[in-house]
Formats: structure tokens, C-alpha cells, sequence
């Protein structure tokens, strides 16, 4: 709790001495958005990674329901069953490579989304101290970046379309420095971002459905095929080995697999904080609300983005 209230207190009080109340929430909102963007990260862009955790379990798997199935078979060369343009199946290792676009692209839309936080931030605050070589090279980069993963699936371009879209919208506030219009070009793009990022997360769910499934099949296949000891009997000289194996086994994926979920759930939330944030920001610079209605329920929600922010910072799927 007394963390929290650290950063609920640094969040809030972010350069705010001065400003109308409208200015302090878009520059309150910058610096949450700052904060989760970064805080993301380490549950988003991990497609790839979990995809080649499944392949692994589905070989694990594989190797107790099919008679004969050979030794030393690269998981990544079998089949993952999702169909090939043209015919075919792809190899999990074809897969796993698709998904990393998707990687790339939601990497991408965080960056996006730091460079809208910290124009935002900056052009509402302090208008005339904004680092226009900082914040315009890194939109320059995302809109690059964009651009060039753009070519891609519909998953790609569902991230990679409003990632561009919102670099240039910072260009234009590098440019103008108008914190009202900002907010109102960056509207459409930042919605259209952040729900690609929810159809992301929409299919990371279904991946870890699938591997939770798997990691629960396998133990207990692997429990049933442990020897045990008869009654009165010996300890059979396996039985210790494959017994802790086979709980170390369970002990390590089903954590792994409960950090990940926790981090999918605390982001998706920590994005729709920001998404109704953002959205009564919006409705503020259309003069949709008054500067007190915005300020209240800005304040809210940072609270929510904070919560969100200080869950994620706890939680690594990948070393839970």
C-alpha cells in the first residue's frame, strides 16, 4: 500500500504548478501512460516465446499418446495444425516465426504509445521546454517501424496501422504545441491501438488456455505412468527420480502459466483505464465536459492505471 501512494503521489503531482486543471490531467495522463506502457512490456510481446513453450508440451504430450513417435524430434519441425496459405500445415517453428511479427508490432505500439504519453505530458506542462529532438526522433522511429511491419498479417497491421498513425500525430504536436488538439487528433489512433492490443491479448489468452490444458494433461499422464510401491514392497529405484521430476515439472509451468495470466489480465485492465481516460480527455477538449468533470474522473482512473502498473512490476511469466 505505501508503495501505491508513492506513486499514486508522483503521478499525480507531475509538473502540475500553474496549470488550468485540464492541462494537469493531460499531463497526469502522460506520465500514467508513460508508466504502464513500460510496465507492459514484460507481459506483451512474449507471442513467440509461448508459442514455443506450447510446441514443447505438445511434443511432451505427443510422446505418451503415440505409439512409436521418434526420438530426438524437434518439436519446431512437427506440425502445429494451423493451416498454410496454399495448403498445408505450418511447422510450430513456422508458427512461432509469424507470431514474432506480432511481437514486433506490439513492441512497437508501446513505443507508439511512450511518445504520445511524453509529447502529451510535455506540450501540457511545460509547452516551451518540449525536447522536440527527443520525442520527434522517437516518433520517427515508430512511424518507421509502422511502416515497416505494415505489410503484414491483419494481426500485424491491427497494431502496426494506429502505431503510425499516432507516431505522425506527435510530429504534428512537436509542431504546433496545441495540447487541446493533440488530444483530439490522437483520439482515433490511440482507440484504434489499443484495441488491437486487446485483440492481441485476446489471442495470448487462448495460447495459454492451450498450454495450461497441455501442462495438466502431461502430469498426469506422467503421474499414471510412475511406478508406484506395492504394499509391503520396495521403493522402486525410478520411482524417486520421475516423482520429483515430474513435480518440478508441474511446480515450474503451472507458475509460469499463472504469472502470465495475471499479467494479461492486470494489463488488460490497465488499457482500458487509459482507453476511458483518454476517451474524457478527449470529450474535454471538445468542450463535451467541463475542466472539473475531466480532472475527477482522470484522477480515477489514475488510480486504476497505478494499481494496474505496481501488479505488473510484481509478475515475470518468464522467471515467476
Amino acid at each position: 500500500m505505501r508503495v501505491a501512494a508513492i506513486m499514486v503521489v508522483t503521478v499525480f503531482g507531475a509538473g502540475c504548478t500553474g496549470l488550468t486543471r485540464y492541462e494537469q490531467s493531460a499531463a497526469q495522463l502522460g506520465e500514467a501512460a508513460t508508466l504502464g506502457a513500460s510496465a507492459a512490456r514484460g507481459a506483451l510481446g512474449g507471442a513467440r516465446e509461448a508459442c514455443r513453450m506450447r510446441a514443447w508440451l505438445h511434443a511432451v504430450s505427443d510422446r505418451f499418446e503415440r505409439p512409436g513417435y521418434p526420438l530426438g524430434t524437434d518439436p519446431l519441425a512437427v506440425s502445429s495444425g494451423v493451416a498454410r496459405a496454399g495448403g498445408g500445415t505450418l511447422t510450430w517453428g513456422e508458427y512461432c516465426s509469424t507470431l514474432a511479427s506480432q511481437d514486433e508490432a506490439v513492441l512497437t505500439a508501446l513505443s507508439a504509445l511512450e511518445a504520445y504519453a511524453a509529447a502529451l505530458k510535455a506540450v501540457a506542462a511545460q509547452p516551451a521546454a518540449l525536447d522536440t529532438t527527443l520525442v520527434t526522433a522517437l516518433a520517427t522511429d515508430v512511424d518507421g517501424l509502422a511502416a515497416a511491419v505494415g505489410g503484414s498479417s491483419t494481426a500485424v497491421q491491427a497494431v502496426s496501422a494506429p502505431a503510425g498513425e499516432l507516431a505522425r500525430v506527435v510530429l504534428e504536436v512537436v509542431r504546433t504545441r496545441r495540447l487541446r488538439d493533440a488530444v483530439r487528433a490522437g483520439e482515433g489512433p490511440l482507440e484504434r491501438l489499443l484495441a488491437g492490443l486487446d485483440a492481441y491479448l485476446d489471442a495470448a489468452v487462448l495460447e495459454l488456455q492451450d498450454a495450461r490444458s497441455l501442462a495438466v494433461a502431461v502430469t498426469r499422464e506422467a503421474d499414471a505412468a510412475i511406478p508406484v510401491r506395492s504394499p509391503g514392497g520396495r521403493v522402486p529405484p525410478e520411482l524417486p527420480g520421475q516423482a520429483l521430476a515430474l513435480y518440478e515439472f508441474s511446480r515450474v509451468e503451472l507458475a509460469r502459466l499463472d504469472a502470465a495470466e495475471a499479467q494479461l489480465a492486470a494489463t488488460r485492465k490497465l488499457l482500458g483505464a487509459l482507453r476511458e481516460a483518454h476517451g474524457k480527455l478527449a470529450q474535454g477538449a471538445r468542450a463535451g465536459s467541463s475542466e472539473v468533470e475531466v480532472s475527477r474522473y482522470v484522477a480515477g482512473k489514475l488510480g486504476e492505471i497505478v494499481s494496474q502498473v505496481i501488479v505488473l512490476r510484481r509478475l515475470d511469466w518468464r522467471n515467476p
